[in-house]
């Protein structure tokens, strides 16, 4: 093999490991044990992969991840154990792969394997985060199938046609440097609401008689030379950004209420205000295991805006439904 062939076969066998590492082992173990991968020249060191301790282990691994990979939850625990775990392998199957390649090259190589393998786990991960969160449970165990499917296909791939391969690794890779800020945005936020909802377990339920105006002077003054003459918020509260067209999800952000006009209002930060009014919009409630979340559906129009609300924010959650369904009419 050439030395580009030789590159991309690593690349691909580290991107395979960051989606599930024992899966990647088993199955190159295995058909280099029944023969069915014929390794070519320069790619030697692999045979390693053929010795049956490696085959007995990485499959009692794989049988015990792919249970794992089924629960909800669970499986995010599990990715974060293997944070590490991943990427070392990843480097690992790598550098077998370029063993004898110049050493000047293997570093970096070895460098650029990690990165490919933590990229394609956080990406798995992330995922995973916002599967967990939606509220049906069959979307877990079809995700987790999809990427034992994908593992098991890129093995193919990589094996038959190598360059096509790391065509395909190049641009999932870029896809993810650009999808990145979104993604970490959302793991982060996942993070914070399990935190959120772990430190309310037990608490006292609030109730509030009246909704607070809490605001950054930054977002108010964005608000500001957005508002109508006369025109006034008279509350505002904290909340997370789902679907608010015009405005970057999951962003922390603020839902407020403008008044004699009857305008809700979404900001987030310094960012152009989105304000809808209130004439024959339909609210829908949603309490999920994280979050609370409030939807606004105007009537006629296909568009949503949403918010979601901390656990430690329920009493905004409860108070702003009563005072939009029974102030101001709104369904729902």
């Amino acid at each position: 093999m050439t030395e580009l062939q030789l590159l991309a076969t690593a690349m691909g066998l580290s991107a395979l490991a960051g989606l599930n590492l024992y899966l990647t082992v088993f199955v190159l173990s295995l058909s280099l044990n029944l023969g069915w991968v014929h390794l070519g020249p320069g790619m030697e060191h692999l045979h390693i992969m053929a010795h049956p301790a490696i085959l007995i282990v990485s499959g009692i691994m794989t049988l015990i991840e792919f249970i794992a990979d089924k629960w909800p939850w669970f499986d995010s625990l599990w990715d974060a154990f293997h944070t590490v775990i991943r990427p070392a392998g990843g480097v690992i199957l790598g550098l077998a792969a370029l063993a004898p390649v110049d050493p000047r090259i293997t570093v970096l190589a070895g460098l650029f394997c990690g990165s490919i393998t933590l990229s394609s786990h956080l990406a798995k991960a992330g995922t995973r985060l916002v599967v967990n969160a939606s509220p049906e449970p069959f979307s877990n165990s079809i995700v987790s199938v999809t990427e034992d499917l994908i593992v098991v296909g890129g093995l193919s791939l990589i094996y038959l046609h190598p360059f096509i391969a790391l065509g395909v690794l190049l641009g999932l890779f870029f896809l993810f440097l650009w999808l990145a800020p979104l993604l970490f945005r959302h793991i982060y936020h996942t993070i914070r609401f399990i935190l959120l909802k772990l430190r309310s377990i037990g608490a006292e339920e609030q109730r509030i008689s009246q909704l607070p105006e809490i605001i950054s002077a930054e977002s108010r003054e964005a608000l500001e030379s957005r508002l109508d003459k006369g025109e006034t918020l008279v509350w505002s509260v904290p909340v997370v950004i789902g679907r608010v067209p015009g405005l970057p999800r999951n962003r922390k952000g603020y839902l407020g209420f403008i008044e004699p006009s009857k305008r809700l209002v979404f900001i987030v930060k310094t960012l152009r205000p989105i304000l809808i009014g209130c004439d024959s919009l339909e609210i829908t409630p949603e309490i999920r295991m994280l979050y609370d979340q409030l939807t606004f559906s105007p009537a006629g129009k296909r568009k949503a805006y949403s918010v979601r609300f901390a656990k430690n924010h329920r009493a905004y959650f409860e108070k702003i439904r009563e005072e939009l369904r029974f102030n101001h009419g709104l369904h729902g």
